[in-house]
């Protein structure tokens, strides 16, 4: 471990300064939203113990690297480390942001859980009554009007609305019943292939039953949505009159 003798010995590259003079800083136009659940990680921490982690600054005071926890320092009233690199922009901060570990989306879940956020709470609820495992498909369900990368934004920034719990309940009573059959039915790839087909108004889930009781066991594992929607419908077609039939092509459901 290098001495304190050896490190004076070293040139001096950059000043870390302090202060508590927060309103000399600002944020760098273009950054991410502060995301509320990270501040109160960090808060959480620096009560815990406060640990010296300077943030970067250019010239202008503007923040490159750090915001999160230059809002937590600030809202905790603590001494402010921060160091200045001239002529660092948003190009820099975008880049600094790459190198950053990724949250997984359970992990804004169980985050936003904690802090009590009651529509959090309701999606995590959701999942566990319906044996789900993926936060991607109770969005999907959950809010199925919404683009996804909408509601992606939406839930890592803390401000998740569910719009469609009644309809995502009575599918997920429709798609347990490809359970006996599949131990993967609650998966991406199959809830989504089975999403499409039950929202085409053609579709008659009672002839998807009694399709299942003889094809049923012939359900097994595929690599696309694509290829699901095409099983799904190859047990549905079996022995059912042509002009009710469902045929998918080119991405799209249509009948005879």
């Amino acid at each position: 471990m290098q001495s304190a003798e050896m490190a004076r010995e070293n040139d001096v590259m950059l000043h870390v300064f302090q202060t508590r003079n927060y309103n000399m800083f600002s944020l760098v136009e273009g950054n991410r939203n502060i995301n509320r659940l990270h501040v109160e990680r960090l808060k959480k921490s620096m009560k815990e113990e406060y640990l010296i982690s300077p943030i970067i600054v250019n010239e202008h005071y503007e923040i490159i690297d750090g915001q999160h926890r230059f809002t937590a320092i600030k809202e905790l009233g603590k001494k402010l480390y921060y160091i200045i690199c001239e002529k660092y922009r948003l190009p820099q901060v975008q880049r600094l942001n790459k190198i950053n570990v990724t949250w997984r989306k359970s992990d804004f879940l169980d985050g936003y859980v904690s802090l009590g956020k009651k529509e959090y709470i309701r999606t995590k609820q959701f999942m566990d009554t319906n044996n789900i495992t993926s936060v991607n498909l109770a969005l999907e369900l959950l809010d199925k009007e919404a683009s996804q990368s909408k509601k992606e934004i939406d839930f890592k920034n803390g401000v998740w609305k569910i719009k469609s719990i009644e309809w995502a309940r009575e599918f997920m009573k429709k798609l347990i019943d490809f359970r006996p059959y599949f131990d993967a039915y609650n998966t991406v790839l199959f809830a989504k292939a089975f999403k499409k087909i039950y929202e085409y108004n053609k579709y008659d889930h009672d002839n998807m039953k009694k399709k299942l009781e003889y094809m049923g066991p012939h359900i097994e594992s595929r690599s696309s949505i694509e290829q699901y929607i095409e099983m799904l419908l190859e047990i549905y077609n079996y022995r059912t009159m042509k002009e009710k039939k469902i045929i998918f092509a080119d991405g799209e459901l249509m009948s005879h």
